[in-house]
């Protein structure tokens, strides 16, 4: 069971292999001294919160304004001073 863990598969796949509950899996796996994975799935990088803070290149600009996330500037009018 620690060699599965250890090889990436997850908890409930383990539990359905031994016909049991991943609650049960995490257990022994706890008593054979096995840390648990962090819960986002084994990826191994921190999201980069800033990434978009800066648009300084053209993929940047061109995933923001295709997913419009970005501010839109308010048009002027003629009644605008």
């Amino acid at each position: 069971m620690a060699e599965k863990y250890s090889a990436f598969e997850t908890g409930p796949d383990i539990a359905k292999q031994f016909n049991t509950t991943p609650t049960a899996v995490y257990a022994a796996l706890k008593r054979l001294d096995v840390g648990r994975r962090p819960p986002y799935n084994g990826f191994l990088a921190d999201c980069d919160h800033h990434f978009f803070d800066v648009i300084d290149n053209e993929l940047k600009a061109h995933f923001l304004s295709a997913t419009r996330r970005f501010p839109r500037r308010r048009r002027s009018s003629a009644t605008d001073g």
